[in-house]
């Protein structure tokens, strides 16, 4: 997922920040359900959030990343 995520894509960030700003009892149903259509293990959520946060936090030093309002 990691891979295919683009932090130039605005669906991308869109499902980020949606993912991040959720409750804890909806982020795997959210992470099942992303727009990368990867399938990915709920128990390896923290360790793709993160990832996917880095990532995003990287595009955004490089100003290559989408910015949403």
């Amino acid at each position: 997922m990691l891979q295919a995520f683009d932090p130039s894509n605005k669906t991308h960030v869109e499902w980020l920040k949606k993912l991040v700003d959720a409750k804890i009892e909806d982020k795997v149903t959210i992470l099942v359900e992303n727009p990368m259509n990867k399938t990915v293990p709920a128990f390896d959520m923290i360790q793709i959030m993160f990832g996917l946060s880095m990532k995003y936090t990287h595009a955004i030093f490089n100003k290559t990343a989408v910015l949403l309002d």
